[in-house]
């Protein structure tokens, strides 16, 4: 871990699906994105990784800031849909936003997703403050097998996984 950012924090299966219990039952009442959003509020940080895949998947990511310094560098284990074991369903770093600017994210696989092992993308970051980065491994609603995208909300940084 780096010293710039705070520890992971892991969302175990029992948080997991209570959380995603509420937002289902919020969906069908009507409220989808403002449910998914309040939710989201209370697991997400900066960065986030998640896997839609069946399979857990291990790896690193890593984070540069708009000066060259290494804002994150962590490995990861997260689970596969359904799955069990020791990986968590989600990792989720803060403390990683210094300013505004590009900051360089790479993400290493330690096997494959849709047979993309590795991918690094370079995101603007307008409002440290709110903005948040989601990595999504595998998603089916989403081209990439391994997608970045930033926004100050969970339906902002991937709108097309919410009109699903």
């Amino acid at each position: 871990m780096t010293d710039n950012a705070t520890p992971t924090v892991r969302l175990s299966r029992r948080q997991f699906l209570a959380a995603g219990g509420a937002t289902a039952t919020a969906a069908v009442a009507g409220c989808t994105e403002g449910a998914i959003n309040w939710l989201a509020g209370h697991v997400v940080e900066e960065v986030n990784v998640f896997n839609a895949t069946d399979s857990s998947v291990d790896g690193t990511v890593s984070v540069v800031g708009p000066g060259g310094e290494t804002r994150l560098d962590e490995a990861f284990g997260v689970s596969g849909n359904g799955g069990s074991g020791n990986a968590e369903d989600a990792h989720t770093y803060d403390d990683v936003w210094t300013d505004a600017g590009s900051y360089e994210v790479s993400v290493d696989l330690e096997g494959e997703v849709d047979g993309v092992s590795e991918a690094t993308e370079t995101v603007s970051i307008e409002d440290p403050d709110d903005d948040m980065l989601m990595i999504l491994l595998g998603s089916d609603e989403i081209e990439a097998a391994i997608a970045f995208s930033v926004g100050d909300s969970f339906t902002d940084a991937f709108p097309e996984v919410e009109d699903e």
